[in-house]
Parts: structure tokens; C-alpha cells; sequence
């Protein structure tokens, strides 16, 4: 007997009543012989109905109520359940709580959190109540939680409004446990003290069930009618139907003689016996019972496997309604029950439990980012928040938030670090967006809206290029040293290109969500720019899934290229071909993500805005440049181009400031950037 038994047991006033439920249950078991059998009875658990006797342990043959109650108990147990610290602003986990480890990590020396959990949620679900055993250290602080099963447990509560718990171990002893002892989480039920069983209100719906599977399984297995009949006008003599039944034995009876064709003689009719109405009813009453024990659980049914009802259009929607409306109070009452029972006074008002359950909540990726991309732009998401829910590291600048900019007063539009009108010309830093009407204001604010989101998603590109990277020059490196260790630089370079083959499809899939995103907003900015009422959603979708597929073949060939010319140089300098790899990826993952975020933000979104320009009817582009431009950026400012031309020829030189020799571009200009490091923007015109 532990430390609190004997303080229980030598509590005034509790001993006599103990003693007095000691003798009732000990007559009862001496009477009947099986503790288990006593409390069956009491807890009246043993009820035939619809010729089954239906107990919560042959009730988990039935596959549908077993399907939501592992649904129920694997997702509950499954889900993250972490301890929080409050603040005066925000929340912190709190590691350093003694619950945080037997919630989040291990609840017992030979359980998971997940077994533990998932256990209890069973328990909850089917017998409507959850126990556990604590075990406490000499400080009172508990170390241990082990779950007890609900069918040897027998409940009394004292007039002292306390509880005793008699519980039967595994190994036949049977002991009484105070409600210090046992941490119990009750479902729904009548008292709010206790839950009902599953099993005892709806046991008549569970033997049904049974009832029809066991129909099933007697029928096909014992139905003895003969799949088709043979008539004959007259009678068969012996001989006769021997010859006839050793015929239709020899040519037609087994699998492999199936489907040849019989030859009936003397007018010999045949007949096919398929099964009666009557007799095939019960599948339906099959699928029907399927439902009824959903319906029993709040389940969707496309949970259980019954797809019969779901469609793509709708099955999304009860994943969530699944989470809302089915798992919601279990956690809750997880949770509630923690906050009760298992912290002192001092701590509720500090800490709390909590279960994560963004991750079921989530949509595709594609209807992720662009949720992220409105809470960016409308200023209550900033980068990191972004990154903290996709499980991404925090970045450098991610904290700030931006402010949407029909929320800024117009006359502060000036302080947004955009100095020149985007007409083109000397900057008049007297003029305002309240000055402006029309066609100018739109652009204005265009032109500010595509900046801002442009500088968000930089970092967004970033994060998936430097994703895209690590995992190219992972494998490359694993590569060159397995080649390089036996063989050449030509079989290492015939590998490489066979890789970036591979290698450039799934960078595809990983830009694709983030650019189309990226797209879809800087589409929205350059219709609302031009003033029109049109649709060019499905073109955005079309544009980025080629952009992103030439975008990846483009950086596989600069790859190929790049490591090619590194192979060249070891070569012609005597240098180890191995550390010229290595040297070259380790430049690949130092510079080549925020090179390719650094260009994207500035080329995607003009690529877009040209195709949305042309959807809409634009016939000229005009170049816009901020005010931090370089001079051959400044020079390009306020230039006009018709949209079926270029800005710059390939070959041609861009003027840049007195004395500076002319930028010469090597192919055709048809919209920013002008070079590395470019931030302008085409406009319509």
C-alpha cells in the first residue's frame, strides 16, 4: 500500500464506507465467482438485443464501429499535445513543466504518448469513461500515468462527494484506489460526472450489425441452392441421368471449364437461380447499418471507408467538419480535464494543455499559400508567422508586418520609399496619391501594391530555393565521391545530366504552389491597375505551370553548365576533381538561393502582368523604376514599348550616368529585369 492508500484508508469517516463496499462486492464475487461477471452486472454491460449479446469487447467485430473508434483514438492520440506558459502578450512551451514531458513525450517507462493517449480516447469513445493510474513521487509531483481498463473498474462515490475506484489487476488481485490515485475523463453522459457507454445505448443497433454479418457469413457458406436448373419434358431414366450428370461433371464442373458452351437435347430447358429479393435485402441492411454506427460517432463516412456519398467538391469539407464538430470535444475534453485535475490552483491561471490540430486543418499547398499570401498582404501574417506554421525556421527581417495600402492615409503614401511618380520624369514630392485621380491613381497604387508583395515573397522563394539547393548539391556531393572514388569526370558529368533530368520536375512541384501564388496577387494588382472586370484565373494557372517548368530547366542547365566549367578548371589547374565539386557546391548553397529569389521576384511578377497586360487589350508597356534604381535602371525609366516588342534588342547598349561605359545586354529585353540585381517594373502604358 502506497502513501496514499494509507492516508486514505486511516481518513476519518472513509474507512467504515470502504469496508462497507469491500463486504458488498466480496458477498457479490463469492455469490458468482468472477469479479468481472459482478461488474458487468452492475454496470449492466451484458444485455442481449437482436439475438447477440452485445458487450463492448465482441462489439469491436463490427468494422464500422471499430473504424471510428481507431479514427477517433489514433487521431487524437496522434495530434501534438503541448503545454503552454501565459504571458502578458502571447504564449511560450514550457518544457520545464512537469507535464510537459508525460503529455508531449512519454506518460509511463514502457509507453509512448501516443499509445498512452490513443488508449484513453478508446476507452473514452466506447466505454464513455477514461481512467488512468498516477503514480507519484515523495514530493507529490506525478511521475508516472498508466491507463486502467474501464470494464474491471468499479466506481462509488462518498458522502463527502470524494471516490473510490475498485479496480481488478491483470493478475486477478483486486485493490481500491482513491480519486488522488485515478485520473479519470469522462464523455458525455446524463450527470456530467460519468459517460454512457457506447455499447449500452446503442446495443441494439450494434447487434443488428452483428446479426446481418453473421447472416452473411451463414449464407454464403451454408446456402445449398443450385445455381441453375435443368428441365426435361419427360423423365430420365437411370442410365439417362447418369450420362447427363456425368456429362455436365466432366465438361463443365470447375473454374478452368467455366463459360464453355452447353448443347441441351430433347428438349431440355435450362434456368438460372440468383438470390431472392428477400434473401439480397440484407446488404443493403449491411450499408445501411454502416451509416447508423457513423451517425452514432458524428463521423463522415468517408472516414470509415463508406465513399459512397463523396465527392472531390465535398470531401475536404467534412475533413474539416470531421475535426469541428467530431474531434473538437474530445480534445476538449482532454484538455479541460488536464487544467482540473492535474495542475494545482497556482498553475491554471499559468499554464494550460493544448493539442495542435493546424496540420488536419490544412488545405491542398496551393489553397495554403494563397490563404498565407492575404493575410501577408493584409498585415496580420508576417514572413516568420508563415514559416512558423509550414514548420520553417524563423528568418532574419521576417517579423514585419505590412499595412495594407488602402488602409494608409494618402498623404503618407510619400514615407513608402517610392519617390518618383511612376509617370516618369523629375520626381515632385509635392504631389500626392490624393492629388491623383483615375488612371494615375490606379497605377500608383499598383505600383506600390506589386513592390510590397514582390519583397514578401523573396523570402518565400528564398526558403524553396534554398530547399531546392540543399537537396541538388546533397546528392551531387553523395555522387562525386562514389564516381570520383573509382572512375572519371566524363561517367560523373553523364550522371549529372541524367540526374538534373530527374532533379528539375520535382523542383518544378516545389516553386510551382509558391510562384502561382505569387502570380495569382501580382495578376489581381495589374487588372485592377488597368481598370477592367475580367477573369484570368485559369490563364495565371497556365502561365505558372509552364513558367515554373522552363524556370527549372533553366537552373538545371546553369548546373550542368556551372559544374561542367568547375570540372574544366580542376582539370587544366591539377586540382583535385573531388574538392572542385565541393568547392563549387559549397558556392551553390551559399549565394545560389538568394540569387534565384533575388531574380524571381522581379521577373515572375513581369512575366505575369505582361500575359495579364495582353489578356485584357494593352497595347504599349512602359518601364517604371524606383527611386533606388541603378543609373542604367534610371535611364530605362518612363521608356514606352509596344507589347509585341522589346525594350532592349539583344546587342544593344543601355546608357548609364556620364562616364560610365554602356551596358550591353545579350538577349532580347521584352520586361525587367535589365540585369542582376534589377527591381523595375513594367506598367501598362
Amino acid at each position: 500500500m502506497n502513501t496514499l492508500q494509507r492516508l486514505i484508508a486511516n481518513a476519518t469517516g472513509m474507512q467504515a464506507e470502504v469496508n462497507a463496499l469491500k463486504a458488498q462486492v466480496a458477498q457479490a464475487v463469492e455469490q458468482r465467482g468472477d469479479i468481472n461477471v459482478v461488474m458487468t452486472d452492475i454496470l449492466r454491460e451484458n444485455r442481449k438485443s437482436a439475438g447477440n449479446s452485445v458487450t463492448p469487447g465482441n462489439a469491436l467485430s463490427v468494422t464500422a464501429y471499430w473504424a471510428c473508434l481507431r479514427v477517433l483514438s489514433e487521431t487524437v492520440g496522434s495530434l501534438p499535445l503541448i503545454t503552454y506558459e501565459r504571458f502578458p502578450e502571447g504564449k511560450a512551451r514550457a518544457p520545464q513543466h512537469r507535464l510537459y514531458r508525460l503529455l508531449h513525450d512519454q506518460p509511463n517507462e514502457l509507453m509512448s504518448a501516443i499509445s498512452f493517449r490513443e488508449t484513453m480516447t478508446l476507452h473514452m469513445a466506447s466505454w464513455g469513461n477514461a481512467y488512468a493510474l498516477l503514480i507519484y513521487d515523495d514530493s507529490g509531483e506525478v511521475i508516472e500515468m498508466w491507463p486502467l481498463r474501464p470494464d474491471r473498474v468499479l466506481e462509488k462515490r462518498t458522502n463527502g462527494n470524494r471516490r473510490l475506484y475498485h479496480y481488478q489487476w491483470d493478475n486477478g488481485r483486486m485493490e481500491w484506489l482513491s480519486n488522488d490515485e485515478v485520473w479519470q475523463i469522462p464523455g458525455l453522459g446524463g450527470n456530467g460526472l460519468d459517460g454512457y457507454s457506447m455499447v449500452s445505448l446503442f446495443r441494439r443497433s450494434l447487434g443488428l450489425a452483428m446479426d446481418t454479418e453473421e447472416f452473411g457469413a451463414r449464407f454464403f457458406s451454408n446456402d445449398a441452392r443450385p445455381g441453375i436448373i435443368l428441365e426435361h419434358p419427360g423423365k430420365l431414366g437411370d442410365a439417362a441421368y447418369k450420362n447427363l450428370k456425368e456429362t455436365i461433371d466432366e465438361d463443365h464442373l470447375g473454374v478452368e471449364k467455366s463459360h464453355r458452351p452447353m448443347i441441351l437435347e430433347e428438349g431440355m430447358k435450362l434456368h438460372e437461380v440468383g438470390i431472392p429479393p428477400e434473401d439480397a435485402q440484407f446488404l443493403q441492411t449491411r450499408q445501411f447499418q454502416v451509416r447508423e454506427v457513423a451517425r452514432m460517432f458524428r463521423m463522415p463516412p468517408h472516414m470509415i471507408q463508406d465513399l459512397e456519398q463523396a465527392t472531390f467538391a465535398n470531401i475536404e469539407h467534412q475533413g474539416i467538419e470531421f475535426v469541428v464538430h467530431t474531434l473538437r470535444p474530445y480534445l476538449v475534453r482532454w484538455e479541460q480535464a488536464i487544467q482540473k485535475d492535474l495542475m494545482t490552483e497556482a498553475e491554471r491561471g499559468r499554464f494550460y494543455a493544448e493539442h495542435l490540430v493546424d496540420g488536419l486543418l490544412r488545405g491542398d499547398i496551393k489553397s495554403r499559400y494563397e490563404a498565407y499570401a492575404v493575410g501577408r498582404q493584409n498585415g496580420w501574417l508576417s514572413a516568420n508567422d508563415i514559416r512558423e506554421l509550414e514548420n520553417m525556421n524563423p528568418v532574419t527581417g521576417g517579423d514585419v508586418y505590412l499595412v495594407p495600402l488602402n488602409m494608409i492615409p494618402a498623404d503618407q503614401v510619400g514615407n513608402l520609399g517610392i519617390d518618383k511618380p511612376v509617370s516618369g520624369g523629375s520626381p515632385d514630392t509635392a504631389r500626392s496619391l490624393a492629388l491623383l485621380t483615375g488612371k494615375e491613381a490606379r497605377a500608383q497604387r499598383s505600383s506600390i501594391a506589386r513592390r510590397r508583395i514582390g519583397l514578401a515573397y523573396r523570402e518565400v522563394i528564398l526558403d524553396v530555393a534554398g530547399r531546392v539547393i540543399r537537396r541538388e548539391t546533397r546528392d551531387i556531393g553523395e555522387q562525386a565521391r562514389k564516381h570520383f572514388a573509382t572512375r572519371d569526370a566524363s561517367s560523373f558529368l553523364i550522371w549529372l545530366e541524367e540526374f538534373e533530368r530527374e532533379h528539375q520536375d520535382w523542383a518544378a512541384r516545389q516553386f510551382l504552389p509558391i510562384l502561382n501564388a505569387f502570380m495569382g496577387l501580382i495578376a489581381r494588382e495589374a487588372v485592377e491597375e488597368v481598370g477592367v472586370d475580367q477573369e484570368v484565373g485559369e490563364s495565371v494557372d497556365r502561365f505558372s505551370r509552364s513558367y515554373t517548368g522552363s524556370l527549372a530547366h533553366q537552373e538545371a542547365g546553369i548546373s550542368q553548365s556551372r559544374m561542367k566549367d568547375a570540372l574544366q578548371r580542376a582539370a587544366s589547374d591539377g586540382m583535385d576533381p573531388l574538392e572542385a565539386v565541393s568547392a563549387e557546391l559549397d558556392d551553390w548553397r551559399e549565394n545560389r538561393p538568394a540569387e534565384i529569389a533575388g531574380e524571381q521576384k522581379t521577373r515572375a511578377q513581369n512575366a505575369i502582368a505582361k500575359v495579364v497586360y495582353q489578356l485584357v487589350g494593352v497595347q504599349v508597356l512602359r518601364w517604371v523604376s524606383s527611386g533606388g534604381s541603378c543609373p542604367y535602371c534610371q535611364k530605362m525609366n518612363g521608356k514606352t514599348a509596344s507589347i509585341t516588342r522589346t525594350f532592349v534588342a539583344a546587342g544593344q547598349g543601355v546608357e548609364g550616368d556620364e562616364g560610365d561605359a554602356p551596358m550591353t545586354t545579350t538577349t532580347d529585353i521584352g520586361h525587367p529585369p535589365l540585369h542582376k540585381g534589377c527591381d523595375c517594373l513594367i506598367m501598362a502604358g
